[in-house]
């Protein structure tokens, strides 16, 4: 999860945007129009115009025609917000993960075929980077920190590797690499599934018999994309 204080910033920041967006706008011959474009746009929030709207209708004093205007363009800008939310992009356009996929993550691990129950979790550090843990009584906890949790990920599997375990998740197969956008987007969170259009959220849980190693699975990616798909790690 990202770091509270940031989430807190963030809410503070818009919340001081639309003040100053009401109060500039609110006393313009066209602030209707405005909140109207700017609706449409996304840049402003359904309540935020609602509240615009009535204080020209109540405060200022705008015309019936202004106001009918602007309350039927106004409904049909949310009617169009709502479809658009709701539109399924296709998947190569789309770096976001699943919403039912949180950390942490229930997920299992296997060594010698042998499989233990475990704990992933991924979260925002404070700066900015991704940090990964995996917890199993087997082994205990194994944590790494990188630029993405992809990278993070993989740090994570290559402190295991040697010992035999293998983690089952989607990012861990072996047709599996996350393109640069996905990682400056998404954190390295979403992955493409070679050959595919098709992406893959990669902390999904999977059969720890599909997975393979980082090393094999890099080697794959280089043929697949034509070049060395990972640099040197930043911890």
């Amino acid at each position: 999860m990202p770091p509270r204080r940031r989430v807190c910033s963030c809410r503070l920041g818009g919340i001081a945007a639309t003040l100053t967006l009401l109060t500039i706008t609110a006393w313009t011959p066209h602030a209707s129009a405005f909140a109207v474009y700017q609706l449409s746009r996304n840049r402003l929030p359904p309540r935020a115009a609602v509240m615009l709207l009535a204080w020209r209708v109540y405060v200022v004093k705008s015309s019936p025609r202004e106001w009918a205007f602007s309350c039927g363009a106004g409904c049909l800008c949310v009617a169009l917000r709502e479809w658009k939310s709701s539109h399924v992009l296709p998947a190569k356009e789309r770096h976001t993960v699943a919403e039912w996929l949180t950390s942490p993550q229930s997920i299992q691990v296997s060594r010698e075929r042998i499989l233990h129950d475990a704990t992933i979790e991924w979260h925002l550090t404070e700066d900015y980077g991704w940090a990964v843990s995996i917890v199993c009584p087997a082994f205990g906890t194994a944590l790494a920190e990188a630029d993405d949790a992809f990278e993070a990920l993989c740090l994570v599997r290559e402190q295991l590797e040697p010992y035999g375990w293998r983690i089952g998740v989607a990012g861990a197969q072996v047709d599996v690499w996350p393109s640069g956008m996905a990682r400056d987007q998404g954190g390295g969170q979403v992955a493409y599934r070679f050959g595919t259009p098709d992406t893959v959220e990669v902390f999904e849980p999977v059969s720890p018999a599909t997975v393979t190693t980082v090393a094999v699975q890099k080697a794959a990616a280089d043929v697949n994309y034509g070049g060395n798909m990972r640099g040197k790690p930043k911890i």
